[in-house]
């Protein structure tokens, strides 16, 4: 196996029985797309992961890459590789005004980890695209993130309750109604 590729071993459910670690089931490419040595466009890193016989990929990026995401999403969902995880890191420490690349990546799919200050409980609790946890508690974050990789049918409900009303409710049109209505409470 090429040794430019790290691979993450998850263990997708803690009852995994210790011999079955290593099956290939249980395997992911991780951090593929930045420290691929070669250089490989999204179709050639697709190949690659199915040549090494894993179905499943974690996404992870530098910023030349952005514009190649979808392209790579699409590659490897032409073979069958589940693009099950993306990574992103958004410090947030003293809270946010409102966090509109929250939004964007639950409008995206990506169900989100936020901790429980700023605007962060509102969105999630709006959006039902996330999980919120205690602010600068490591042990809470590992648990969020354990939640989301562990319980498949957790983690689709939210993204798809989370991208139904971001769609439904974070409009333009519908932020411009908001406005107006409030205008219209103050004008009175």
């Amino acid at each position: 196996m090429p040794h430019f590729v790290l691979l993450l071993l998850l263990c997708i459910c803690s009852a995994v029985n210790s011999t079955d670690l290593f099956e290939k089931s249980n395997l992911a490419a991780w951090c593929i797309v930045p420290f691929d040595a070669k250089k490989r466009n999204p179709e050639e890193r697709a190949a690659m992961v199915a040549k090494m016989g894993l179905t499943k990929v974690a996404y992870d990026w530098r910023q030349q890459h952005l514009v190649e995401f979808e392209r790579e999403i699409l590659a490897y969902q032409k073979r069958s590789i589940e693009s099950f995880a993306s990574w992103g890191a958004v410090p947030c420490t003293d809270g946010e005004a409102f966090g509109l690349y929250v939004v964007e990546a639950i409008a995206s799919g990506v169900p989100v980890v936020q901790p429980r200050h700023g605007a962060f409980p509102e969105l999630i609790e709006l959006t039902k695209g996330g999980i919120l946890r205690d602010p600068d508690d490591v042990h809470s974050l590992a648990e969020s993130l354990n939640i989301l990789l562990s319980d498949d049918v957790y983690r689709q409900r939210i993204t798809d309750e989370g991208m139904t009303n971001v769609r439904n409710d974070f409009t333009a049109a519908m932020m411009a109604e908001r406005v107006e209505s409030l205008f219209q409470e103050l004008k009175a």
